[in-house]
């Protein structure tokens, strides 16, 4: 048996629908709440013995993601909560599935609350798998599809822009970030929890954009071209300019979409 924390969120939810009747249980947020408390293991354990039958995964796509929100709740439901669950379901004989950002690897930013916390699961995930923890961290890039973007991300502010009609601003756009649809990720998620990994593997599919250029093809395909203004807003120093990142092989069946044309398409089913 299968189950999956977060149900509620884009990524619960595609994970959810991926897998057939019967074969995962999704856990309501009250159930887990407070699974984020100290010594919490031992119940964590109990629950899941008392629920499982023949092995199986933990996802846990439970997160807060708005870098809005305050370090202590990040530091709660990011980290707090996703080593509780993974240590008790490695004493239930369960491995554990943890998402993070391909950003732990190339900022160190600490006054964002979500990355800091992202990094702190990370590099518990890798002491932990070091010492043979049941734990596959996947730290993914940004998501689109499944519902409205977000408000705080970038394509959910370009498209308040595009309804109101009001300017974009933006900065240089020099940043480098790869896009996958929900769909696709989740084929993709499957495939490596099928692989039977442990440790942490970087989600890539080696086909980032820069954010400008993005922009440019979402404003100029809507006709409003003039409402993009890159360079606008100042470019922070620490984020990812340069790096690539590799798809792992054992992806190389997973047809990713092409990111321009697939998020115009994203956005303008957003407007219905």
């Amino acid at each position: 048996m299968n189950f999956i924390l977060g149900c509620r969120g884009r990524l619960g939810s595609a994970i959810a629908s991926s897998f057939e009747p019967g074969q995962a249980t999704m856990l309501d947020r009250p159930v887990y709440a407070e699974w984020w408390r100290p010594k919490a293991e031992d119940a964590i354990a109990r629950f899941l013995e008392s629920q499982a039958r023949d092995g199986g995964d933990v996802y846990v796509a439970a997160g807060l993601l708005d870098p809005g929100a305050a370090r202590d709740d990040h530091q709660r439901v990011n980290f707090l909560l996703v080593r509780n669950v993974a240590r008790g379901a490695a004493m239930a004989g369960l491995r554990t599935m943890t998402f993070g950002t391909v950003m732990e690897k190339v900022v160190t930013d600490k006054t964002n609350p979500y990355y800091e916390s992202k990094i702190m699961l990370g590099d518990w995930v890798a002491d932990a798998s070091a010492q043979g923890a049941p734990i596959l961290h996947i730290r993914l890039h940004t998501l689109y599809g499944g519902g409205i973007p977000n408000h705080f991300m970038f394509l959910g502010q370009i498209l308040q822009a595009l309804a109101s009609g009001k300017m974009f601003n933006m900065t240089s756009g020099e940043q480098l970030r790869e896009y996958h649809h929900i769909d696709d990720e989740v084929l993709a998620i499957r495939t490596l929890a099928g692989s039977g990994l442990t440790g942490i593997v970087d989600l890539s599919h080696g086909a980032p954009v820069k954010l400008k250029e993005l922009a440019r093809c979402i404003f100029e395909e809507f006709g409003v071209p003039n409402l993009l203004s890159i360079g606008a807003l100042a470019a922070p120093s620490n984020d990812n300019y340069a790096f690539v990142f590799e798809r792992s092989p054992l992806l190389n069946n997973i047809s990713f979409r092409d990111t321009p044309p697939s998020v115009v398409d994203y956005l303008r089913s957003c407007f219905h």
